[in-house]
């Protein structure tokens, strides 16, 4: 168990975004930043956060309360967390934000949906 603040989870949303943010800007007409800068800027960021359909709400308002709060997070969390960050970040809908083949946003829903532990 580690103590962590949403700067920390965002790093490594961050580091994840920085591998496709090219992709999606080229892809995405409606992309907040067309520019050349190849990292995410922080309004790409939050983009991402309140896109990515398997954080619930609780959690995408820690990532983005900008606040020093700090949260426990097991080691096992901490792995779900990045797999999810990459499930969404390889996704088609985020690359090229269009729906995927599977239009039916139920499927993101539900218990699937990261929490936080603590």
């Amino acid at each position: 168990m580690q103590s962590i603040t949403s700067e920390y989870l965002l790093d490594i949303i961050y580091r994840k975004m920085s591998t496709t943010i090219q992709l999606h800007r080229k892809q995405n007409p409606s992309s907040l930043n067309m520019a050349v800068c190849h990292l995410p800027t922080k309004d790409e960021l939050q983009e991402f956060i309140f896109s990515i359909p398997y954080f619930d709400s609780i959690l995408k308002n820690f990532l983005t309360s900008h606040s020093n709060e700090q949260t426990i997070i097991s080691q096992t969390w901490e792995l779900e967390f990045i797999k999810k960050c990459e499930l969404w970040v390889m996704s088609y809908e985020w690359m090229y934000g269009k729906p995927g083949a599977y239009n039916d946003n139920s499927i993101y829903q539900g218990k699937a949906n990261l929490k936080l532990p603590y």
